[in-house]
């Protein structure tokens, strides 16, 4: 299906990639979202969720760090919980800046959330933060 291009549906993708994981196959689940991720249509961010998460129950940080670096690169959008839960275990391993690093860049490589201090003509301290949910970017302004 990976070289023809063909779409797979998210519930039949994710009893594939389910089934797999349950027969201790999740590396080679990460080689295949690998390789689906390279041709359009692009993954459903489901079946990266569950490798990602059967990765980092493993130990195996690096190849989830990997997926979760193609998911922002593809412009897979990266659903909240996983966001939360890769946090909290690249955290307690020591790698928590460098996952919100990678969760906070888009696939052009830049920061979605900058903090830029700027003065104004009446020298008043001014922060501004620049954010990008996927669809609209923000900007918030604060007086200091």
């Amino acid at each position: 299906m990976v070289e023809l291009g063909l779409r797979v549906v998210a519930c039949l993708g994710n009893r594939v990639f389910n089934e797999l994981i349950e027969n201790g196959k999740v590396v080679d689940c990460a080689q295949i979202l690998k390789k689906m991720g390279e041709k359009d249509p692009k993954p459903d961010a489901s079946f990266y969720d569950a490798v990602i998460r059967r990765l980092c129950d493993e130990g195996a940080l690096d190849p989830s760090r990997d997926l979760l670096e193609e998911m922002v690169r593809y412009g897979i959008g990266v659903p909240p919980a996983l966001q939360q839960f890769v946090i909290e275990v690249f955290g307690e391993a020591g790698g928590g800046d460098e996952i919100q690093r990678i969760l906070y860049t888009n696939r052009w490589g830049e920061s979605q959330q900058q903090f830029k201090p700027r003065t104004t003509e009446q020298h008043h301290p001014v922060v501004v933060v620049t954010q990008y949910d996927g669809i609209t970017p923000m900007i918030f302004y604060s007086l200091m």
